[in-house]
């Protein structure tokens, strides 16, 4: 089984871009968040690491250099399952464990619950 450190955060650009192509002005009133949900897979950046730290690291960056749209991401553990269940969700990639990085770089381990109902 392979595990790797899935980092993730939602694009200021990405989100802008998908409110601005759905009608959102930026007027008095308009809420960029009737037009678009930033946590969905058109707004994310995502890339997988083989450390939690060079995961933080790389989402510390963009944080810094303000490419997120909340000024925060997460690490998600993930593993890649040899055998599916019968009662398979889960896709064949379990999610383990789960981090919030912010600017500083330190992840912060986050209350998780495995994404198989197997486990």
């Amino acid at each position: 089984m392979t595990r790797v450190y899935a980092a993730a955060y939602q694009d200021r650009a990405k989100v802008d871009a998908v409110a601005k192509a759905r009608g959102f002005a930026d007027l008095d009133g308009e809420k960029l968040f009737d037009f678009v949900d930033p946590n969905t897979e058109e707004c994310r950046v995502s890339r997988a690491f083989p450390s939690l730290d060079l995961a933080a690291a790389w989402l510390a960056a963009a944080i810094n250099a303000e490419k997120t749209f909340f000024g925060e991401a997460t690490v998600t553990l993930r593993e890649s399952v040899d055998r599916r269940c019968r009662c398979c969700t889960c896709g064949g990639v379990r999610d383990l464990a789960q981090w919030s990085v912010d600017d500083s770089g330190l992840p912060f381990e986050l209350e998780f619950e495995p994404s198989c109902p197997a486990d």
